[in-house]
């Protein structure tokens, strides 16, 4: 008997060396916001997990970029709205710049002094007054989001075109030249919201899916780089935990395996574990071939990823040697580009996609910003920000300057730097963010089927089925898609989901809080497993002994 009892320790110990470095509990695909607090909430309670990403950095869709004494912004750069984790982190941090949120619906016009149409003409103060009206009408409009009826089935362009031509009509508006003023204020307005989106057109975006925003209207700048944010919430990482230039290329699933998911990179690695989760872009997801799952995802999680909305926001940042933009105004903060000679634009481009004009069309205002340098900023929605992407740097700075002198009558002279996003080339992100596509809710899909779980299985430590492949990301959160804010909470809301497969306790721990994991006492659930069945197997030999 003691040579038995001996010999079922030795075998215990050699299982724990042998499958120590072999397995995983969880792997991450993705090191952005959604993969970090994703695999922290799982670190902290004992669970053994491996972050794998295709770039070379940590960050995902989100890139600060050390400039001067400060940093830029490629990805995203705010915190949107105040009932989720990241604004209460950084807000308990005093992370926050600039005193606080700030609201973001549409507000007044402009000051007179920068403001200017394609000619450079500064708006006179009849002019000016005439942009309020449109402006405060236009507002009202997005005001009035919160009584739409929801079974009328239009898109948001739709909508904002039905309240251009009521304001026009209702103040029985005939001079042309203030129908080409009112139409040029609504042209830049609808500039600014496709930015928000990465839209082609407003009438590519659900009005349900932008009523479902309305928490959002709030956003906080931070005072340091958003991943070094994104960093501290989820906590101090070993660099054994990433493996980066790992771009997976397939997923696949067997039940009958110790370990039911085994993930394969363009590499040939290959990693095994109990569980994944799925963080990568929907633009990833939507790439015929790119992620290859094994078995296909049911046709229901297929059609809502081909369904769902995945756009690109264009950026473009050149910093300067002086801010020669203070011949105009001393602290100006941003010019709205008003295309007074292009107003008549729905004639012949009814949804306003500007196809066939050159890309810096779609820049709704250029912002002035003077930390880290002085630089001025453009940002540009959908189609035209892919077409910036394949321009070289000199015709990106050669087509800027153009239209900064255009606007603001200056001699502009050459930037010290150009720096700008590259979302949609890049193979492993095909864009930056989710929107709700015009028909997403009618045609039956919701964002909780991009959430969805998949590919069940028994496991022997809960004793009850599990899903082997988890999905997180910003596309996958029903409140704050297309925002980093999403993208946090719902790597959460998959770490709490793993951790209450093997917890009694049902409730939903954040990150460092919550019951223990079953590998925390140093064992991975593949080593537990393994135990089990030998003491399984031990037990019956002592029965017949």
């Amino acid at each position: 008997m003691r040579f038995f009892i001996s010999g079922l320790f030795f075998v215990v110990l050699t299982i724990t060396a042998v499958t120590a470095n072999s397995a995983v509990d969880v792997v991450v695909i993705g090191a952005g916001a959604s993969g970090i607090t994703a695999a922290s909430g799982l670190l902290k309670q004992g669970y053994r997990v491996k972050i794998l990403d295709a770039e070379n950095r940590i960050g995902g869709r989100l890139h600060s970029v050390p400039y001067g004494n400060g940093f830029v912004e490629l990805g995203g750069q705010a915190v949107w709205g105040q009932n989720n984790t990241l604004y209460d982190y950084v807000r308990d941090e005093d992370l926050i710049a600039g005193g606080g949120p700030v609201p973001v619906p549409i507000g007044n016009a402009p000051g007179v002094a920068n403001l200017a149409d394609i000619g450079g003409e500064i708006k006179d103060e009849r002019e000016l007054a005439q942009i309020n009206h449109v402006w405060a009408a236009l507002h009202g409009a997005l005001v009035n989001l919160d009584n739409f009826n929801n079974t009328n089935n239009i898109s948001v362009g739709e909508y904002f075109d039905n309240a251009i031509a009521d304001y026009i009509k209702n103040n029985n508006i005939t001079d042309p030249g203030t129908v080409v003023l009112a139409q040029t204020v609504y042209d830049y307005v609808v500039r600014m919201l496709k930015t928000e989106d990465g839209l082609d057109s407003l009438h590519d975006l659900s009005i349900h899916g932008y009523i479902d925003r309305r928490d959002r209207n709030f956003r906080a700048a931070l005072k340091i780089p958003y991943i070094e944010a994104i960093r501290r919430l989820g906590g101090n990482f070993s660099i054994k935990h990433f493996h980066l230039n790992q771009r997976v290329v397939g997923i696949s699933f067997n039940a009958s395996e110790s370990h039911p998911i085994t993930i394969t990179t363009a590499t040939g690695d290959q990693f095994k574990a109990h569980h994944v989760i799925v963080t990568v872009s929907l633009g990833v997801l939507k790439e015929e071939g790119q992620l290859v799952f094994t078995p296909a995802l049911p046709k229901k999680k297929r059609d809502a990823i081909t369904q769902a909305g995945f756009g690109t926001l264009g950026k473009v940042i050149l910093v300067y040697e002086a801010p020669f933009w203070n011949k105009i105004k001393d602290k100006i903060g941003n010019m709205p580009f008003l295309w007074t000679e292009d107003s008549n634009v729905s004639e012949t481009d009814p949804e306003r996609r500007y196809a066939g004009r050159q890309w810096t069309r779609a820049i709704d205002e250029i912002k002035v910003f003077g930390q880290p340098a002085f630089t001025i900023s453009g940002f540009l929605g959908g189609r035209h920000g892919i077409d910036m992407e394949a321009l070289t740097d000199e015709e990106v700075i050669a087509n800027m300057t153009s239209i900064i002198g255009q606007f603001t009558k200056l001699v502009v002279p050459q930037p010290l730097k150009l720096l700008r996003g590259q979302w949609h080339s890049n193979p492993n992100f095909r864009g930056t963010h989710s929107y709700i596509s015009e028909n997403f809710f009618e045609n039956g899909f919701k964002l909780a089927d991009l959430a969805e779980p998949e590919w069940t299985y028994e496991s022997l430590i809960s004793g009850t089925k599990v899903s082997a492949l988890l999905f997180a990301g910003e596309a996958t959160h029903d409140t704050y898609f297309s925002h980093v804010t999403g993208a946090v909470d719902s790597g959460i809301r998959e770490a709490s989901r793993i951790i209450k497969y093997y917890s009694r306790d049902t409730s939903t721990p954040a990150p460092g809080t919550g019951s223990p994991a079953p590998g925390g006492s140093g064992l991975s659930l593949h080593q537990t497993n393994l135990i089990v069945l030998v003491i399984m197997f031990a037990v019956v030999i002592y029965q017949q002994l």
